[in-house]
């Protein structure tokens, strides 16, 4: 599984790997491409992670957009841009479900929801939450 990120080292030195607004986005929909061309699409879901506004067209572009903290310039510009932020927590009355189990072969447009957490943790239980939905609805599959 291709994972892009940034390092920290132990002096707290950030290396970005992929520098800059837009190349974020081209990352995003170059692995959309490989994963059309080589991978199950329906077993496979975009998560990207930013907490800043050069995160954005990363964060659109993904299946799943999330939000790290509470950058006010993230916000704003999201919100200016007709985006919907929407507390990770609160996933359940959104339509969290639904979203992740969707056809993305079906769907290249950028959606105008992100979804935002305080902390990890928050991710976890939701990467918990997607894991159990595709065990299910495979699991449905494999037994007709």
């Amino acid at each position: 599984v291709p994972i892009w990120s940034n390092e920290v080292d132990i002096d707290g030195v950030v290396t970005l790997h992929v520098p800059g607004a837009l190349a974020k986005r081209d990352r995003i929909l170059e692995l959309k491409r490989y994963i059309k061309q080589d991978c199950d699409q329906a077993k496979s879901i975009i998560i990207y992670v930013g907490d800043s506004s050069t995160d954005l067209a990363g964060l659109l572009a993904a299946d799943v957009g999330i939000v790290m903290g509470n950058s006010s310039s993230l916000i704003q510009i999201a919100k200016s841009w007709g985006v919907q932020i929407v507390p990770l927590k609160r996933r359940s009355e959104h339509g969290f479900q639904s979203m992740v189990m969707t056809d993305r072969s079906e769907k290249d447009t950028e959606k105008k929801m992100l979804w935002q957490v305080d902390d990890w943790k928050e991710i976890d239980e939701a990467l918990q939450e997607i894991d159990e939905l595709w065990k299910e609805a495979y699991l449905d599959v494999t037994r007709f």
